[in-house]
């Protein structure tokens, strides 16, 4: 319940304030994105997925090299 303070013309004070939302803890962060199926890349992956593409691209320029 909103505290709420009118004064003798009718004028209310503090009618529109809403407290701050909580702030969540890093565990509590954790659940709700599992609840909520939101995923976030592994940096570990991104890095090794950027190695795998070097290495793609670098065998392919080496294939087209002995081709001609």
């Amino acid at each position: 319940m909103k505290d709420v303070y009118r004064t003798k013309t009718g004028v209310e004070i503090g009618c529109m304030y809403e407290r701050p939302l909580r702030q969540l803890s890093r565990d509590e962060e954790i659940i709700q994105r599992a609840l909520l199926g939101i995923h976030t890349p592994n940096p570990a992956y991104i890095c090794l997925y950027a190695v795998l593409l070097t290495l793609v691209f670098a065998g392919m320029m080496a294939g087209f090299r002995g081709v001609s």
